[in-house]
């Protein structure tokens, strides 16, 4: 499973992997999963630095005043918002 994978296609993996009662190779290839998520995600202030924002607060402003694209732009993940690089990518 590399970074490049359709995650569909990674979840199908674990699934069928799971289903076949292979559950040391199941956490191998979630872990694997996970880290790839990890790489794409970054929190407010990596973020704004990307954006060339000086502070995370301005973003979450930003982001959560924009209905049309917030969805597009974070996610919630426990206490921290989320922002997916390649949406970044496109908004810079």
């Amino acid at each position: 499973m590399s970074g490049a994978t359709d995650p569909r296609e990674d979840l199908e993996r674990i699934r069928a992997t799971a289903q076949a009662g292979e559950m040391a190779r199941v956490i191998g290839l979630v872990e694997r999963a996970l880290r790839a998520l990890d790489g794409s995600w970054l929190v407010t202030t990596e973020a704004a630095e990307l954006l060339g924002i000086r502070l995370g607060n301005t973003l979450n402003r930003l982001v959560l005043g924009a209905d049309v694209l917030a969805d597009v732009l974070y996610e919630r993940r426990g206490n921290r918002m989320m922002s997916p690089v390649s949406s970044l990518e496109l908004l810079q």
